[in-house]
């Protein structure tokens, strides 16, 4: 199962607790940080019109990566893999693979 980037918009434990019902064997979860203080959204660019009001609505809760890995141990898995690297806007792109 693949989840990308979609944790911070969402309430994530019920998310991840709603695809746990599939019993997946192995987790990819691709996820972002940033730097404390840094907009979740710096580009300079004019943004969409649609993209530009969910920025202005939104509440954006990045999650920790202990509390990512705490939360699916606790369900059985283990993180089997992880990289790191780095991206524009002071962030990090994080992927994680999780195995039972």
């Amino acid at each position: 199962m693949l989840l990308v980037l979609v944790l911070l918009h969402v309430d994530w434990r019920r998310g991840l607790e709603n695809m746990l019902r599939f019993t997946p064997s192995r987790f990819y979860i691709i996820e972002q940080e940033q730097t404390p203080g840094v907009s979740s959204i710096t580009m300079k660019e004019k943004l969409l019109p649609s993209i530009e009001r969910y920025n202005e609505v939104a509440e954006m809760n990045f999650v920790p990566q202990h509390d990512l890995i705490d939360f699916l141990a606790v369900k059985g898995y283990r993180k089997s893999w992880m990289s790191s690297r780095s991206v524009p806007g002071d962030k990090e792109m994080i992927g994680f693979v999780f195995e039972r």
